[in-house]
């Protein structure tokens, strides 16, 4: 009975050792049976005693191997979690080290170029330098020839004075002079309209058959507006009145000649059929066709009578 208790113990063993240990302690308990003593039975329960004992310790070891396989199992995985985690960090590592020698590849590149233009503007400050140098000397000398100047300047404007002077005193004979040859143009203008006025009834009668009925100077009145005519002819050809409106001029311009026929333009709007005339000492050729294309009578004042 008590073998079979044992048996019962038994069972708390792993699988493995309990099936051995049960299946020996059958075999040996039919051998006790039939070939041991009492005193050799009880020496094989102090043995068998023993042996359960030593089962026992096994089966607490067998426990702690468990639990100490358990607990290995569990660091394995921790271990191997760590193991993962390490070797992603690792690989973020080898990422980030290729991105630092990119980026340090990068650095040494722009340090370079940062040498390149650092010895350029080395090379330019030594320049400027150089050009400073100069422009110091240029700038001596330009003060050098600035005090020059001013020195030229004081004398130029001490001659510019005495000519000021010189030029005032020759704008007062000129002005004189002006005078007397606006005197003197005048008198030869008025010279020539008089020899207009007396010589024309004559050659136009000769030249172009006109009989001279009034010839003088007037002065027309047109919107309130007065017009000055030297020379002013009424006369008749055959059955035909005329009238001739005219200037005498030394030797007219262009502008004098648009100017004359501005006046011509503006009469022949209120008294028709006027015939421009113009009496000159000498006028060049454009002037002339000028003239004559405008239908302006000229007339020379060397083929009047004086």
């Amino acid at each position: 009975m008590k073998l079979s208790k044992l048996f019962e113990e038994l069972t708390s063993l792993p699988p493995e050792l309990r099936e051995a240990f049960i299946k020996g302690f059958s075999i040996l308990e039919e051998v006790i049976g039939e070939m041991v003593t009492k005193d050799e039975f009880r020496e094989l329960k102090q043995i068998v005693q023993e042996l359960a004992e030593r089962v026992n310790e096994l089966a607490e070891a067998q426990k702690r191997t468990e639990q100490r396989v358990n607990e290995l199992a569990e660091a394995q995985k921790k271990s191997e979690e760590r193991l993962t985690r390490l070797e992603i960090t690792v690989a973020e590592l080898v990422e980030a080290q290729k991105k630092t020698e990119q980026r340090v590849n990068e650095l040494v590149e722009a340090q370079k170029k940062s040498e390149e233009r650092l010895t350029r503007l080395e090379i330019t400050v030594a320049e400027l330098i150089e050009a400073q140098k100069k422009s110091e000397e240029r700038l001596t000398r330009l003060e050098v020839t600035v005090g020059e100047l001013i020195e030229a300047q004081k004398r130029t404007e001490e001659e510019i004075r005495r000519l000021g002077e010189d030029v005032r005193k020759l704008w007062w004979g000129l002005d004189d002079l002006r005078k007397q040859v606006g005197g003197l143009s005048h008198t030869v203008g008025y010279t020539l309209e008089d020899r207009a006025i007396n010589g024309l009834p004559k050659y136009l009668k000769k030249r172009y058959k006109i009989i001279v009925k009034r010839i003088d100077r007037r002065y027309i009145s047109i919107d309130g507006k007065k017009f000055q005519i030297n020379i002013y002819i009424e006369g008749k050809r055959g059955d035909k009145d005329i009238i001739l409106m005219g200037e005498a001029k030394t030797e007219p311009s262009r502008k004098e000649i648009e100017d004359f026929l501005k006046v011509i333009r503006i009469i022949e709007g209120k008294i028709k059929g006027v015939k421009p005339l113009l009496v000159y000492y000498s006028i060049q050729d454009e002037i002339k066709e000028i003239a004559e294309k405008e239908g302006i009578l000229l007339i020379p004042s060397f083929v009047l009578p004086i």
